[in-house]
């Protein structure tokens, strides 16, 4: 049976540093809310001097919007026994190999004999997804910039600020990795077989939100300024009053134990030996290359034991 082991030292709640502030969120979103209510309406406002700006900041709040940062890795080491075989010359009857004779078979000209490989496998997986039922691109980009470690997301809680719900819970995106790392081996004796999610990191980057107010027409625009990032975008998202203040415990998001040993490993098979051989044809540059990567692997796993 494969070892799956969640390292709860790599279980994290983090939340990445404003880069801008509110004044400076203001400014970026400033710049596009006459546009944020459209073309005509613009064009409006500007012809029309004597009205003023009639656009003004009737609301703002402070979002944090979470997605999750997951790194595993793989281990595989196992023994399994092999035939090989070569052609030798014809006239050859025995070849000796390390201190044993192994007698040639004379109807084809070919040394066949038994074997044991040694082998080593290592595989790491990386997940960088929204905590949310959407899709983001490009969330590697926060990742760059600093964060700070808080113990519950009642630490970054307080008034206009809305905490976004996470609705992908990471038991779900670590059944995955952990079908997308392991791979079926074919083994007489397995050593180690093991599956380790080393970091497990709920992310909550911030967003500045302001819902602008065009009084003559009586319409409402929301924009949005990333406050790591500084871009700013009109958008449909509303004020979720029944979010401000909602509680999500940590152990909620991080109590795995239990629902990974009773739902993943009886779904995906994991531990089986002989399901299926490994390729036997592989080209040959890729041979070398991972017979060097598994060198440097089994060197480094020796030093840390």
């Amino acid at each position: 049976m494969v070892d799956i082991a969640i390292l709860k030292e790599g279980e994290e709640i983090r939340v990445i540093e404003d880069v801008y502030d509110f004044n400076q969120a203001k400014e970026k979103a400033e710049e596009i809310k006459v546009s944020a209510f459209g073309i005509i309406s613009g064009m409006l406002n500007v012809l029309d001097k004597s009205k003023g700006d009639t656009i003004e900041l009737t609301n703002n709040k402070k979002i944090y919007v979470p997605f999750w940062y997951i790194l595993g890795q793989g281990t595989f080491e196992y023994k399994r026994k092999t035939e090989y075989s070569f052609n030798v010359e014809p006239e050859v009857i025995a070849v000796r190999i390390d201190k044993k004779e192994i007698e040639v078979n004379e109807n084809e000209s070919k040394l066949r004999f038994a074997a044991e490989d040694h082998c080593f496998e290592s595989a790491t997986k990386t997940i960088l997804q929204s905590a949310l039922n959407e899709k983001e691109k490009d969330l590697d980009k926060y990742l760059e910039h600093k964060t700070k470690k808080i113990k519950s997301i009642n630490d970054i809680s307080g008034e206009s600020v809305e905490i976004l719900p996470v609705d992908i819970r990471a038991t779900f995106l670590i059944n995955g990795l952990i079908k997308e790392i392991y791979k079926p081996i074919h083994a007489d004796k397995v050593i180690t077989e093991k599956v380790e999610i080393s970091k497990l990191i709920l992310y909550y980057r911030p967003v500045w939100v302001f819902e602008f107010t065009d009084a003559a027409k009586d319409k409402k625009r929301t924009i949005e300024v990333d406050a790591v990032t500084g871009e700013a975008r009109k958008v449909e998202r509303l004020f979720d009053k029944s979010l401000v203040g909602k509680i999500f415990s940590n152990q909620n998001l991080f109590d795995l134990t239990t629902e990974i040993a009773g739902n993943i490993i009886p779904g995906t098979g994991l531990g089986l030996v002989g399901v299926k051989l490994l390729k036997q044809r592989r080209d040959k540059k890729k041979k070398i290359r991972k017979s060097k990567e598994t060198k440097e692997a089994y060197k480094k796993k020796k030093e840390e034991e």
